[in-house]
């Protein structure tokens, strides 16, 4: 176990050695050449050092160089959307959307729409899907979004269809199994919500505005289905799983709380059952 621990950890150096490497060459190309297409990819490298700042800088200058490069407005938005610059971050993703063609629209409205749902303008977000849709009619993420519009509208069924429809389009996609799981467990169906949440842990993520949320979230809902089911002890599991995740995630603290207070018999409705189904962004 400690050997593999070791070997894991060198590893990680090496490819810690391999991107420094790789950010000091990219850096000192983009000095001399200026080129666009550099200060991208040093962005990329940035973002992968878990350098946001520099990551955002680099590609500020590649929309600067190029002011068409679409690839660039999009990451730049998804850096916006990661710093909470929301108003930003949909500037940047209808320029993107504005000076580009097919799948790196549909993808730049999306991204765009994502927000629009976390700030509930449900109506503008619909009519950017439906745009998305336009140019690229097999992109699945674009249907769990037009699902989450109508989940939010209070319309389960059309949303379960619009679910279902992304998962046959993309079978590992996380957020519509969680999302479905969210519809069944308003219908009172914990094994069937179970179920779902197992699939989405399975899955993928597209790209989640924190997929460190979105697992949390997972973990948490896990939990309370499990607990509705009478598995008391897993379910404790899964909300500290949730909690290691993020420590601030006060319904995962509140459902342990409930459940270690008043004991295995606690009413299951009592559980904070986490329906958001998060506003997603998907990268270059």
């Amino acid at each position: 176990m400690e050997e593999a621990a070791q070997v894991n950890l060198g590893r990680v150096f090496a490819q810690l050695t391999v991107f420094l490497a790789l950010r000091q060459a990219l850096g000192e190309e983009a000095a001399a050449t200026g080129s666009p297409y550099v200060f991208y990819n040093l962005a990329l490298t940035c973002s992968q050092l878990g350098w946001q700042k520099r990551a955002r800088a680099a590609l500020l200058e590649a929309v600067r160089r190029s002011p068409t490069f679409s690839d660039a407005w999009i990451n730049a938005g998804v850096v916006m959307q990661q710093e909470g610059k929301v108003l930003l971050a949909i500037r940047c993703y209808k320029t993107a959307a504005r000076t580009s063609s097919g799948d790196k629209k549909a993808m730049a409205l999306y991204n765009m729409a994502a927000i629009l749902i976390r700030m509930d303008r449900l109506r503008e977000a619909r009519d950017t899907l439906a745009s998305a849709l336009q140019h690229n009619p097999s992109m699945a993420v674009v249907y769990d979004g037009l699902g989450t519009v109508k989940l939010k509208g209070g319309d389960h069924k059309g949303a379960q269809g619009l679910f279902k429809r992304a998962i046959a389009i993309q079978p590992n996609l996380a957020e519509s199994y969680f999302n479905l799981a969210s519809i069944e467990r308003k219908r009172g169906n914990p094994q069937r919500a179970l179920s779902l949440l197992q699939e989405s842990a399975k899955g993928t993520p597209s790209g989640t505005s924190s997929p460190r949320i979105f697992w949390a979230q997972l973990h948490n809902n896990l939990g309370a289905s499990l607990h509705a089911l009478g598995r008391f002890e897993e379910a404790v599991e899964q909300f500290d799983q949730a909690i290691s995740l993020v420590p601030d995630m006060v319904m995962s603290y509140v459902n342990k709380c409930l459940f270690l207070a008043i004991g295995s018999c606690i009413w299951s409705g009592l559980l904070l059952f986490s329906n958001q189904p998060g506003a997603r962004y998907c990268c270059i």
